[in-house]
């Protein structure tokens, strides 16, 4: 589930330099990145109004920043968390909605090879309801991660990263309550229920997942859970029992 974070901030690249009242829309966002380059196009909508069809794009991944290009713009910002060790990414048909009162993304694949393990995430929708979006670019991105954790559902079909594999997944966030199904296939197999919270530490830039129940039917597998994800984690992803951290 915190994987499509990074890719939601990645779309949001290329809408932090718009100001406007109206709908940004992103449709049809491809990237193939082979560590440091990487390309893509995307078409870019105000309101109905279509602004740029097909426009190109180029990452270069430096030891410090990321150079991002596009027509006529061009800067430097801190490296994505998702992006610092990975070899090779693919997005394939990601789409973006931002107005001052939600976020709604959809994806129909996402793969990452990272130290040689592969992710691969398949058809996914992140919808988040906000009181207020501002249209700074930095600031648009913490009002919809706020947004998200306050009020949002999540669905995907499918996620595999190493041996760990889930499926038909949907997550209800409430004022920071979170409930979690969906399909596991792993050591252990069944269909998966978690109920926790989830927050936003806004100063050390990491969302923190708080695993406070899961079961399989009427068994609890909290232990067992988090063997699993302590396999999976990485230099942006750590597990401290109770909690999951995810670094942007």
């Amino acid at each position: 589930m915190m994987k499509i974070v990074g890719i939601l901030l990645l779309s949001l690249l290329f809408a932090c330099e718009i100001k406007t009242d109206n709908l940004i829309r992103l449709k049809g966002l491809n990237l193939d990145y082979s560590a440091p380059n990487g390309s893509g196009e995307l078409s870019l909508y105000i309101g109905p109004s279509l602004l740029e069809d097909s426009l190109k794009f180029e990452l270069v991944k430096n030891e410090k920043t990321l150079d991002v290009s596009l027509p006529g713009i061009q800067y430097k910002m801190e490296i994505p968390g998702f992006l610092k060790k990975a070899q090779e990414i693919e997005i394939s048909d990601f789409n973006l909605e931002v107005s001052r009162q939600k976020a709604l993304v959809t994806l129909e694949k996402y793969y990452a090879l990272k130290e040689d393990e592969s992710q691969v995430l398949e058809d996914a929708t992140v919808s988040c309801e906000a009181q207020s979006v501002s249209e700074s670019g930095q600031k648009m991105m913490e009002d919809i991660l706020h947004a998200c954790i306050e009020r949002g559902l999540i669905k995907f079909y499918s996620f595999k990263e190493k041996k760990f594999e889930m499926v038909n997944l949907e997550a209800q966030i409430s004022n920071g309550t979170l409930n979690i199904t969906g399909q596991v296939f792993s050591s252990i197999n069944g269909k998966m229920k978690l109920e926790g919270a989830i927050e936003y530490l806004k100063e050390e830039k990491k969302i923190r997942l708080r695993a406070d129940k899961v079961k399989f039917g009427i068994l609890s597998v909290k232990k067992r859970f988090f063997q699993e994800m302590k396999e999976l984690e990485s230099e942006n992803f750590k597990v401290q029992e109770p909690y999951l951290y995810y670094s942007i």
